[in-house]
Parts: C-alpha cells; structure tokens; sequence
C-alpha cells in the first residue's frame, strides 16, 4: 500500500510519502508541515486494478498525538470558566488556591512542565513552526483547561457574566401578514430582538453586588503570581490569565471611580509579565508566539496605567507610571496591537476603564523611539529568536 501526499489534494500534487508492506497493521511516517495538507492511500489488487481510498485532510496532528511525558506536570486541580468564577465565591476560592498550588509545583520542578513551543522532544508529530505552537497550547490546556487557555492567549472570545440586553433592530425581513392586509402594508417591517451575530468581544458584566468580592479576589490573584523575593514565578499562561481577567474587570467597572487601588494591581501585572524566569520555561525556549503575546498584552496594561497619570508628574499615580514604564518600554517597543486585540474593548459602560485600538498605538510610537534595538529584536523574534539584557549585555 502507498500513502501519497498533497499540499491542497489538487490534480498533479501528489507525492509518495511512505510504503506500507504486506500484512502490516500499522505504520509512521512524516505528515505534511502544512495545515490542510491532503493524505490518501492507494493499494494494488491481485488482479492488476488499483484501489484508492478517500482523500483526508490534516487538520492538527497535535490534537491527534499521543500523550507525552508532559501530561504529569503540574495543572489546575479544577476545571473552571471565566464566567464561573466571580458570580460562585467557592469557584473564585479554589481558582486562587490552584494558582498557590501550582506557582509553587513549577518553582520546585527541575524541568520544564510546559514544553515550549520549539521543543520537538514532545514526538515527531511537531514537525513544523504551526505544529510546535499547537503542541505548547495543548500542553497549556492540559494545565490550566482549555477554556482558560484560550482566554489567556486570545483565541476565544470574553466569558464573563453578560448583562441583559433590550436593545432593538431593525429587521430585513418582512414578517408574515394577513391576506386582506397585503395591499396596505406590503413593505411593513418589525422591529425585532435578535442576538448579535458580530464577532465582537461581549462586554463584561458584574453585578453591583458581586464587585467588591471580584476586586479582592482580582488582587489576590495577581499576589499569586509572584514568589516571597518578588520574581514571577508562575507559569506564563497563568500569569496572561490574570491579566486578561483583570482588564475585564476594569472594563466592567468593577472598581468605583474615585478608587484608584486597581493602578497598583496593574503595576504588579507588568513586572509579572516582564520577568525574565519564565517559570518552568527557559527564557531562550519561549516561542515567539508566547513572546508577541506578552509584549501586546503589557502594552494594553501599561496604556490603562497611564490613563489621567503622565511620565513627567509628581502625582502618585505619575510615579508609579513613571516607574512602569521604565521597566517595561522595551516590551512595548515590541509590541503589536492585534495580538491582544481581545483586550481592546469598546467603552459602552459608564466609566469602563478600556484601552482602545488608538491608544495602545499611540503609547507604542514612543516606547519604540526610546528603545534603539526595537526593529532588530522584533526581526530576530520573527525568525524565531529571542535576545535579552542582562547587565548591559544582549
């Protein structure tokens, strides 16, 4: 039997992959690098004919592979979603004492307990750039589920408690009338209440009530991500997490107007994802994915620190922007916006702490001026590198 490849499964495409002897049940071989890529079988009969099997498609060979020696690191002893945590107090409460638990497993591991994405001892099924990225996801769905997962990295839209809705539209289509009122009212419309059908963030609700536990709950949580010497120590998908979280709740108002405590909570945000250990994964193992990740989603928070602050001031909420941006301009330098796009939500409640398309640009303009090694750090993070500073030394 021969297996025959195609990039698409066009005419003309095909190539021989591997050859199946006689009488065996099963065999490996290398699969195409390309998502989409066509996969056939085709087996000659004793009477001179030839038979083909029907053409599959290779979807994710990650999602197909057999479980590695990963799968005993350290996860989340609970599933849970976005949407479950801050209405159920015992959810938020075993959520915060998962992230406890796990900071500390990943500090005391040896090895690394989530592979990175350019690590290809996890099998010959990663062969490719798309296939590693989708290796490291699946281990960080392994960790923390996957609806966290997608959460943290921007693959799935907000799932957060929504607020009723009682907006109307207009309809197009014209609903059904009686036949003697056909003549008067040919081109009647209705208005009528449909669900959105836009790929838009839903925006975050929280109910008055829930907002102070949400803020206590939001604070411990960033807490949690650092260790006793202030060095991030929790893993890289749970430390996007709580920053994603964390942007919601601002932009669902959870924190009053005249209460500035979130600032200090977005502060200790960007030192967690601005820190060189990358708990559980060595800083020249994170893949570019990762990196372009953490560099959009500290711009959004950094543009949410400096709102009513300024670089220049005295005020205390000057300095502590001050001091941020100091830290953390060279993520920014990096950063592009459409990578944490989820982020960026749009302002429709009252007083709604949100960081829009324009601003997190705008904030990116001169943390690039400032930073001279912006452009060769963003094309060696394209071509897969990663490149630090440490005591003046790249």
């Amino acid at each position: 039997m021969v297996i025959s490849t195609s990039p698409d499964g066009s005419p003309g495409s095909w190539t021989r992959a591997e050859t199946i002897p006689a009488g065996a049940a099963a065999c490996s071989f290398p699969l195409p690098e390309v998502a989409g890529a066509a996969v056939r079988a085709m087996c000659a009969r004793a009477d001179g004919t030839t038979a083909e099997s029907a053409v599959v498609f290779v979807y994710s060979p990650v999602h197909c592979a057999r479980r590695h020696s990963a799968d005993s690191g350290p996860r989340l002893r609970y599933d849970c979603t976005a949407r479950a945590l801050f209405p159920d107090e015992r959810a938020a409460h075993r959520f915060e004492t998962d992230l406890l638990r796990l900071r500390e497993l990943t500090a005391a591991a040896s090895a690394p307990r989530v592979s990175p994405a350019g690590d290809t001892t996890t099998g010959s099924v990663a062969s490719s750039g798309i296939d590693r990225w989708n290796a490291y996801l699946a281990d960080c769905r392994r960790m923390i589920g996957a609806p966290l997962t997608d959460l943290a990295f921007g693959t799935s839209q907000l799932d957060l408690p929504q607020a009723t809705s009682s907006r109307w539209i207009v309809s197009a289509v014209t609903l059904g009338v009686r036949e003697e009122d056909d003549e008067g009212h040919e081109d009647e419309t209705e208005e009528v209440d449909l669900l959105p059908t836009t790929s838009e963030p839903l925006i975050p609700y929280v109910a008055p009530e829930q907002r102070a536990r949400c803020r206590a709950w939001a604070q411990r949580w960033v807490a949690a991500l650092m260790g006793p010497d202030g060095s991030a120590t929790a893993p890289v998908p749970v430390r996007l997490l709580v920053a994603n979280l964390y942007v919601q709740l601002l932009a669902a108002r959870v924190w009053d107007e005249q209460d500035q405590r979130w600032r200090d909570g977005l502060s200790r945000l960007l030192e967690a994802l601005g820190s060189e250990v990358l708990a559980g994964e060595a800083d020249h193992d994170a893949s570019p994915e990762t990196r372009r990740r953490l560099d959009a989603v500290a711009a959004v928070v950094m543009t949410l620190l400096v709102r009513d602050a300024t670089f220049t001031g005295g005020g205390e909420h000057d300095v502590l922007a001050a001091r941020a941006w100091h830290g953390g301009n060279a993520m920014i330098a990096r950063a592009e916006p459409a990578e944490a796009e989820d982020l960026m939500i749009p302002p429709e409640r009252a007083l709604a702490r949100v960081a829009p398309w324009s601003e997190v640009d705008r904030l990116i303009a001169p943390a690039q001026e400032d930073d001279p090694y912006a452009e060769a750090i963003e094309r060696l993070t394209a071509a897969g590198w990663s490149v630090a500073c440490e005591d003046g030394l790249w």
